[in-house]
This record gives structure tokens, C-alpha cells and sequence, in this order.
């Protein structure tokens, strides 16, 4: 049995989704509590707007970025992701005056932009032009910079190409921000903030080529298929 719900086509069981506060894992978040299929074969795939998740209660989800998974050994739900590598490139035409800041560095991959700002104050304060960044070549632009006393570090997400002026927490860019700055800080777990309006905390572990993010959530909606 299939259902269709939220922009989401799930095939099983007893889902929640979309954390409303402080967590967000992807554009259509899914978080799994439980599920009710048959031992054997426990089949649930999530197809969102940029992957497909498969999940097993024998096996992690395995999804176009790499393995993900739920895990209940924490208070709070944790999903592991692929790190993204990114290069360092030239500031790109048109991004400095978009941002409203001059960036010290900026580092690319194939979808994002990421500027070091040169502090969360000039972070926290930008008004960008969101016209300006929806012409960039990449989809979406990272900001960030070193943290505070509680922060590790802090960032924000811009994506109008994509049709988010900001994003108000964002986990797959946390798999670029997380080996970045352990090589900047010289430690493999953050405590990070997204400084968007509505704000979220993530708690970043690199492991090897994997990102654990750890964050809390709370039930957007519910539902339940008997199959």
C-alpha cells in the first residue's frame, strides 16, 4: 500500500515527519519512529524532492548521499550522512555584494556555495539580496562563522534558486560545514547553531567520511498503514 501525503510518497508504516523546531534533516524531513511490516522483508521507502530513502529494521536508510540512519540510543533522534568535501575557489562575481559582507573564504562543491564570514555578528546581520543569490550558479550559499562561548560554530542557509530565502536548519549542510571546521579547530564534535530566524541547535559528529547530527524534534504528523 502506498501513500502519498505532504509532498512525501511513503510505501509502510507509522511515520512521523518534519521536526518543526531546531533539526531539520533534508527539504522533506522524515524522521521514523517505528514500523508494523512483516519480519523478513520490513520494506518503507521515502521518496523526498532530492533522494530516496529505504528503510529496514535489519538496516539503516541508504539514500543518494549515503547511509542514514534513526537512532533511538541518544534522547535525542541522530541521522548519519555522507561528509561532503568541498574545494576552496575565487569569491564569485556578484556573491560579496549579494551577501551584503565580504567573505575571507569561500569553498564550493557541486550544489552550494560555503563563505567564512568574520564574525556572528556580521552573520547574524545580513539582509541579503535574495534576487541577487537566486543567480548564482550554485543552488544554495552557506554562510558561517567561528562560534561564541556555547557555539562551536554558526551558519545560515540561503536558497531562492530553490525556492527557500533561508532555510531554518539545515542538516545537509552541516555534512560541509562539519569537516571544515574540523580542520579548522583541530575536533571532530561541534555544537553548532543555524542562525536563522526561527534558530536550531545540531550537535555534529565527523566519523571518518560520515556526519552524525543530533538535534530534537517534535510530531508534525502522524499516520498510521495497515498493510
Amino acid at each position: 500500500m502506498r501513500v502519498r501525503t505532504n509532498g512525501v510518497k511513503m510505501d509502510g508504516t507509522h511515520m512521523q515527519w518534519r521536526p518543526r523546531r531546531s533539526t531539520s534533516y533534508s527539504r522533506s524531513r522524515v524522521a521514523i519512529e517505528s514500523s508494523s511490516v512483516s519480519p523478513g522483508d520490513p520494506t518503507m521507502s521515502v521518496h523526498t524532492g532530492n533522494q530516496l530513502c529505504r528503510f529496514s529494521t535489519s538496516s539503516p536508510f541508504r539514500t543518494m548521499w549515503g547511509q542514514s540512519l534513526i537512532s533511538n540510543g541518544s534522547a535525542f533522534p541522530a541521522m548519519i550522512w555522507r561528509a561532503t568535501r568541498t574545494e576552496p575557489v575565487s569569491t564569485p562575481t556578484g556573491l560579496a555584494k549579494a551577501l551584503g559582507a565580504v567573505p575571507l573564504e569561500v569553498f564550493a562543491n557541486g550544489f552550494n556555495y560555503m563563505a567564512l564570514l568574520e564574525s556572528p555578528q556580521i552573520l547574524r546581520e545580513l539582509t541579503p539580496d535574495m534576487a541577487a543569490l537566486g543567480r548564482m550558479n550554485r543552488s544554495g550559499v552557506i554562510v558561517t562563522a567561528r562560534g561564541d562561548e556555547v557555539y562551536d560554530f554558526i551558519s545560515r542557509y540561503f536558497a531562492p534558486a530553490k525556492g527557500i530565502p533561508e532555510d531554518p536548519v539545515t542538516g545537509a549542510a552541516h555534512c560541509m560545514l562539519a569537516p571544515y571546521w574540523a580542520k579548522r579547530l583541530g575536533k571532530t564534535m561541534f555544537r553548532a547553531f543555524q542562525a536563522s530566524r526561527r534558530g536550531g541547535e545540531i550537535v555534529c559528529r565527523l566519523i571518518q567520511d560520515r556526519i552524525e547530527l543530533e538535534g530534537t524534534c517534535v510530531f508534525y504528523l502522524e499516520g498510521e498503514v495497515e498493510i
